[in-house]
């Protein structure tokens, strides 16, 4: 609701959303009171509506199985600890040769 206070004294009530619904009152609770009774007289239903969001693809789905029959692929998954080792391994001796 909004609640003004009017250049002549009174006050006015609007409900926020329904500009249609006004009401003016020697006082707030007058104001209050006479929109309540506009809002009764039109016997307002509230409805609560569901709405199912639209069903999109994930983006990344289109890479999903992209490397299902590349046997290389499947060699450096199957692989990976052995390979993060030996890169690790080879990178340390790499340092450690060239600062020698």
């Amino acid at each position: 609701m909004l609640i003004e206070n009017q250049q002549d004294g009174r006050v006015s009530a609007t409900v926020l959303g329904l500009p249609d619904i006004k009401s003016s009152g020697a006082t707030k609770e007058e104001a209050l009171e006479k929109l309540i009774q506009l809002l009764q007289e039109r016997k307002p239903e509230i409805v609560t509506l569901e709405i199912e969001p639209p069903q999109t693809e994930h983006p990344w789905m289109k890479f999903a199985g992209m490397f299902k029959d590349d046997s290389t692929y499947l060699f450096i998954v199957k692989n990976f600890r052995v390979i993060l080792l030996a890169s690790q391994y080879s990178l340390a001796e790499f340092k450690i040769s060239n600062a020698i």
